[in-house]
């Protein structure tokens, strides 16, 4: 009986001196969000640039606390990507992860749960889910889930700018060289050299011929002279 006094008490010390679990909401949107222990609790809207905050508690049947956050209402029950951030208080330590249900509903997103003085934070760069990781800390330590806008959204920066197209290095195509026109025909009425050699022989020939004749002819009237 003494050892259960004794446990109960320090739970009990340990409980008043908890810290808290706190969700930074930075996106531009609303989130939605239930606590689920022993009961799940009715919906929070925590809204852009806004914080929530609870104690760290436990349940009487389930110790465990399962922080529970989608972007669209009544998510939870509509099995949307949900986001799960869960803690385990003991009386001497405060156990918490962060988790993903039925998607990733921050992917593009960065999300940082984070306790000052604790074991390390865990970082989803882009809102993909890595993996379980468990973290512990002091049970009066708070610990922090911060969410981030978009990338590229609402932060400010501005964007880098985007490299020109190069131009398309191909040289365009040759086009094919124009034939160059052909020498006209030699003129087919021209006498070639052979030819015109033959036709000056062939007059000269004629005009022997003509003066032969002609001597002939002079000869016979002179003998008819003489008769």
């Amino acid at each position: 009986m003494r050892a259960t006094i004794i446990s109960i008490f320090s739970l009990a010390t340990a409980v008043s001196a908890a810290g808290n679990a706190i969700v930074i909401n930075n996106s531009l949107e609303p989130l939605y969000l239930w606590t689920e222990g022993d009961v799940i609790s009715e919906q929070h809207t925590v809204a852009p640039s806004s914080t929530w905050t609870e104690a760290f508690h436990r349940g009487e049947d389930v110790p465990g606390v399962a922080i529970k956050i989608a972007k669209v209402q009544d998510g939870l029950f509509n099995e949307e990507p949900t986001l799960v951030f869960g803690y385990t208080l003991d009386p001497d330590r405060v156990w918490y992860s962060i988790d993903a249900v039925n998607g990733e509903p921050f992917e593009g997103q960065k999300l940082m749960l984070s306790s000052v003085g604790g074991t390390g934070d865990v970082e989803w760069p882009s809102g993909k889910d890595i993996g379980e990781e468990i973290r512990d800390n002091e049970p009066d330590a708070d610990v922090v889930l911060t969410i981030d806008p978009q990338s590229g959204s609402g932060s400010g920066s501005k964007p880098a700018p985007s490299s020109p197209a190069p131009s398309s290095s191909a040289a365009p195509a040759p086009s094919a060289p124009t034939p160059t026109s052909a020498p006209p025909p030699a003129d087919s009425s021209a006498p070639s050299e052979g030819e015109g050699e033959d036709g000056s022989e062939e007059n000269e020939g004629d005009e022997e011929g003509g003066d032969e004749n002609e001597e002939e002819g002079d000869e016979g009237e002179e003998g008819e002279d003489e008769e």
